[in-house]
């Protein structure tokens, strides 16, 4: 059972969990995603420490939008080189191929050629 809240909600807390309850004829649609049709990329921040130093980092990371199998990557900026090498040199290789149908790009600025 669950353990009661010691304070009451707010009000629109308390609304907010009516309107849930409410909510019969509401339905969720799952995504589904053939296989190897696409995938999602992003680029993420992240610190490390290296010979005894902290270092800031970007993680690249490319993610099979069916399987959610994922290749990162680990580099000292954010550069379309590192995009570029990244996405279509490595991490296709390590997955074996490209995705058929789309590649989704999460706002990537590396992405974008001038």
């Amino acid at each position: 059972m669950a353990t009661p809240l010691k304070e009451p909600l707010p009000e629109r807390a308390r609304a907010c969990r009516g309107e849930r309850r409410s909510c019969a004829g509401c339905h969720s649609h799952p995504q589904t995603h053939l296989v190897a049709e696409e995938a999602e990329v992003d680029f993420g921040e992240f610190s490390a420490v290296i010979a005894g130093v902290v270092m800031k980092l970007f993680m690249f990371c490319l993610r099979l939008s069916h399987s959610g199998k994922a290749v990162h990557i680990a580099y000292a900026n954010q550069s379309q080189e590192s995009f570029l090498d990244g996405c279509h040199v490595r991490a296709f290789e390590a997955l074996g191929g490209v995705p058929v149908a789309m590649i989704r790009y999460d706002n990537l600025t590396p992405a974008v050629i001038p």
